[in-house]
């Protein structure tokens, strides 16, 4: 899971503009929530919001952790037991922790460094474990921005309506491309952590 963004022209509106404002990319922007399957595909793309929503706004008021509670009740193992389902995700996303681990859903991000006493090996080693599986996210909204629609700064009348393009554009950009995932992202996906 990741958050990615588009630019957009500035609103006249000042509230509004404050909303769409992006202290990460530096201007106005709509922002997405994006969700990959184990597997590379698409599975989960948020509603439209203003670039200044946080990750944790974005996961907990815009259909984030709903949605991945409605999967958490199908998630089962082979022999049939109840399954605790596992996002991957980056360090931005270590404040909702503890509200998707409520409804039985498991975030795991790379590990924080302590500025005095740094990362140990085995912190290491899990961060970037982690990172090379979460990779996979990040190289479908590059896979995806390589259509200049989406990187291209837009005159946004409905953010509704740019959600829905947004959405059939990024589907149909990673999901119908040979996939962004490699076959050991399966046995990753299936050991306990």
């Amino acid at each position: 899971m990741d958050a990615t963004e588009v630019p957009m022209e500035v609103s006249s509106s000042r509230s509004a503009a404050k909303l769409e404002h992006s202290t990460y990319k530096g201007g106005a922007t709509v922002k997405f929530n994006i969700g990959l399957a184990a597997n590379g595909l698409v599975d989960y793309i948020s509603d439209a919001v203003g670039g200044g929503a946080s990750d944790k706004e974005m996961c907990l008021r815009h259909g984030h952790l709903e949605a991945m509670t409605n999967v958490a009740r199908l998630c089962v193992t082979v022999d049939g037991k109840p399954a605790i389902p596992v996002i991957l995700a980056d360090k931005g996303y270590t404040n909702v922790v503890g509200e998707y681990l409520d409804k039985g859903i498991k975030i795991v991000t790379p590990t924080r460094k302590n500025v005095q006493v740094g990362l140990n090996d085995a912190d290491l080693a899990t961060s970037l474990k982690i990172s090379s599986k979460r990779v996979h996210v990040e190289r479908a909204n590059g896979q995806a921005k390589m259509f200049k629609y989406l990187t291209t700064k837009h005159k946004i009348l409905s953010v509704d309506h740019f959600g829905r393009e947004f959405r059939v554009i990024y589907t149909f950009a990673v999901n119908y491309r040979p996939s962004l995932c490699h076959p050991s992202l399966e046995s990753f996906m299936t050991q306990d952590n």
